[in-house]
Parts: C-alpha cells; structure tokens; sequence
C-alpha cells in the first residue's frame, strides 16, 4: 500500500509543476499587460499613433486573459501578490471584464503620467513634458513589449 501511495505522489509532481508554471506565467501577463498601458499612454503623449495602437491592442488581449485568469482561479495567491503591480490588484472589481480593464487602464495612466506635466507648483512647456515622457518610453523598454508575441 506504502508503494502505491508512493507512486501516486509521483505522478501527481508533474501537474504540480504544470499548475505553478500555469499560474506564474499568467501573473506574469498581469506585469506586461499593465506595462502596455503605460507605454500605450506614453506613446499616446509623444505622437506614435501606431505604437499606441500596437500596445493597446497587446494591452487589452493579455489582459483579458489575465482577468479570466485571476476569475478562473488560476493564479496562486502568492504569484498575485509577488508578480502582479498593485495598479492591477487594487481595480480588479467591476461588472464586466472590459469595465476592469478601463480602471486599470486610468491606474496605468495616472502612474506613468506622474511627473510628466509637472508638479502642482509649475506645469512644464510641451517640449519639456514630450522629452520626459519619451524617457520614459525609452527606459520602460516600450518598443519591445508584445514584440515576440507579434511573430
């Protein structure tokens, strides 16, 4: 009977490692598809309509496989918490997927916007808001989020 027990630990290590990689891997697209709408925005502001419609895109297909993700069950409490950007977490409520992912997407935009116009005291010229926000575009790595998944 022991050996029995035995095997079936055995067999069932296999599914073990599929679900935690199931479940990283999905927490994992909570962290790009939040990065998209960042960079959606960013590129919004700098004038690359066809990077912010290639991000958006990206941005709203992953993220609603995040959300039936998270719906489903699939992703551990603990790849939630260590993986997913609070941004995402704290907006999951709403009545429909599409609903949540507008939420997110203010979360993303109010984030990656914050010293981009400036501060209460002084609002900067154009240039200067256009300038930091393509650093911003630059250090995010904007250009290469959804890249591999495009080819």
């Amino acid at each position: 009977m022991k050996n029995v027990a035995l095997v079936a630990v055995f067999l069932l290590f296999p599914a073990l490692d599929a679900l935690a990689e199931t479940s990283g891997s999905s927490a994992d697209s909570g962290r790009a598809f939040f990065s998209a709408l960042e960079c959606t925005v960013l590129a919004a502001k700098i004038g690359r309509s066809e990077e912010q419609k290639r991000l958006f895109e990206f941005g709203y297909k992953e993220g609603k496989k995040f959300i039936d993700s998270v719906r489903s069950g699939e992703i551990s409490e603990e790849d939630l918490s260590s993986k997913v950007p609070v941004g995402v977490l704290w907006h999951m409520q709403g009545p429909t997927t599409d609903f949540i992912l507008g939420r997110i997407y203010e979360s993303a935009a109010e984030n990656v916007l914050e010293g981009v116009y400036g501060s209460a005291n002084e609002v900067l010229s154009t240039e200067e808001q256009n300038r930091i926000a393509e650093n911003k575009f630059s250090t995010k790595n904007c250009e290469l989020i959804g890249q591999s998944a495009n080819q």
